[in-house]
């Protein structure tokens, strides 16, 4: 009896070893696949003009740019850019570590994401859960029109804590009183940060609004007095940190004005940029973004029918994945917050379902655990093909700044009217100002006066027009990228 005994211990103790190490083994190796499919160079202009704001900012001891300074061209300071965080750190970082610094800072947001999806898998106790570590590489993979080296890694991080605090909240029950708080300290980061802040301000819109649902039909699964009462403490001070900023009450007038009152307007200069089509744009095939997000779609909706099923239900989550849902399909710069929703809501099913798990469910375990095997395998595996085949790979700066004609322009070119396309300006912005000043750059917003006029005549068919333009400005020189469609005309002129 005491060797039977015996012989069962150590295979409980086995057993638990491998339960233990299993989820160990997968973070390695999605840590691994997440390092390795984003190895890609600096792909994103924007990055350079936020490096010399925030150069600017530094230099000039203010937290409010001026919009003029840099271009020769008209420009106009009308529009508030609020970024000042990420650009100051920014400019720090290469400062202090050049272009190796900005690599660093970009694994170390993808990990700061990655480090709250496993801090949720641990709260919930689904680490040892195949669907966990499904929804989790759906995240990783749909995170990636936000790994470009510029402020929106700031909103994957912020908006990440934030559906992370709220999971916490509803894990941790009646210990949460931290993370009521800690949702509207993230929002006052992140209204400094990047203008995805309203992104965020609409899933705790919609979280508050199932939270009060909730509480008015006595549902079951709402939040009990004491800590709702911190909750809703938390999303009134959410709200008043938008207007804490250097702009005050005219930052979030101005995107009242811009995304409700001329919402039309705006849309249609949104769409002018590839970021802001939808994720069926044909442009967008090779992100397989369609895909991953409806993997994470159907992953989430099984998980919630069958909460449904228990009568665990939550309706916060219910508005939270339509209102996100809606969102992120209609542009591609949004698709990362579904991605990060899916995975943290997914993971508080998971962990309300591990608590009233019985003998059929752990039946079925097997089956679902191997095809989630088989499904990350697959996948990984695609994209970890990709990514070795891909031409742009590696930690360098891409063809589209104009890295060399910058010197030659500093050498050979000082004081002349240098033309540059818009996707040569933000670096050729980065590395001449103030000893020279751009035409136009990546920032759009200071020539939005006259930008039709400069689209139209430098993308367009018409070479008379595109040569009255240039006589117009009597550039002494040109800079473009080679992409550029019409580079032909210049060679000829």
């Amino acid at each position: 009896m005491r060797g039977r005994s015996a012989d069962t211990s150590m295979a409980h103790d086995a057993q638990a070893i491998r339960l233990k190490l299993l989820p160990l083994a997968a973070g390695v190796l999605l840590l691994f696949l997440a390092v390795f499919i984003y190895a890609e160079p600096v792909m994103d202009g924007d990055l350079w003009f936020h490096l010399a704001y925030g150069r600017f900012m530094v230099e000039n001891h203010t937290l409010v740019p001026d919009h003029t300074v840099f271009s020769w061209t008209p420009a106009d300071y009308a529009t508030i850019y609020c970024a000042w965080i990420p650009e100051i750190a920014l400019y720090a970082i290469h400062a202090w570590g050049g272009l190796a610094g900005l690599f660093v800072l970009k694994y170390a947001c993808l990990l700061a994401f990655l480090v709250l999806v496993f801090s949720a898998m641990a709260r919930s106790g689904s680490a040892s859960n195949p669907v966990a570590w499904v929804v989790a590489l759906m995240g990783i993979l749909t995170v990636q029109v936000a790994m470009q080296i510029k402020p929106e890694l700031f909103s994957l991080v912020f908006f990440s804590l934030t559906v992370w605090a709220w999971v916490m909240i509803r894990l941790s029950r009646g210990h949460a009183r931290f993370y009521c708080y800690l949702i509207p300290a993230v929002m006052l980061l992140w209204v400094n940060s990047h203008g995805g802040f309203v992104f965020g301000l609409f899933f705790v819109g919609l979280v508050a609004a199932g939270e009060v649902l909730s509480i008015l039909l006595v549902l079951s699964s709402s939040l009990d007095r004491r800590m709702a009462g911190h909750f809703f403490i938390g999303m009134v001070l959410t709200a008043a940190a938008v207007f804490v900023t250097p702009y005050g009450w005219a930052y979030p007038v101005q995107l009242f004005n811009e995304l409700v009152l001329h919402r039309g307007d705006q849309l249609q200069e949104f769409r002018t940029v590839m970021a802001y089509q939808s994720i069926l744009h044909p442009d967008a095939r090779g992100l397989h973004l369609v895909e991953y997000m409806a993997l994470a779609a159907v992953a989430l909706a099984c998980l919630f029918w069958d909460s449904v099923r228990r009568r665990r239900w939550i309706l916060a989550l219910v508005l939270a994945a339509m209102g996100m849902g809606v969102l992120s399909t209609q542009f591609i710069r949004t698709t990362y917050f579904w991605g990060v929703f899916v995975a943290f809501a997914s993971l508080l099913i998971l962990g309300q379902r591990e608590k009233v798990a019985g003998r059929h469910d752990r039946g079925c375990r097997w089956y679902v655990g191997v095809f989630c095997v088989v499904l990350c395998v697959l996948v990984a595996g695609r994209e970890g093909f990709h990514a070795l085949c891909k031409p742009l790979s590696g930690f360098w700066v891409n063809y589209y700044s104009p890295v060399q004609e910058a010197e030659y322009i500093r050498t050979h070119l000082k004081g002349m009217r240098v033309g540059n396309n818009y996707n040569s300006g933000a670096y050729l912005l980065w590395a001449l100002w103030p000893g020279q000043k751009v035409f136009i750059d990546a920032r759009y917003f200071p020539y939005r006066q006259w930008y039709h006029e400069y689209g139209d005549a430098m993308y367009g068919r018409d070479d008379r027009a595109r040569d009255a333009f240039l006589t117009r400005y009597g550039c002494d020189a040109w800079c473009t990228t080679s992409e550029y469609d019409h580079l032909s005309f210049f060679v000829h002129s």
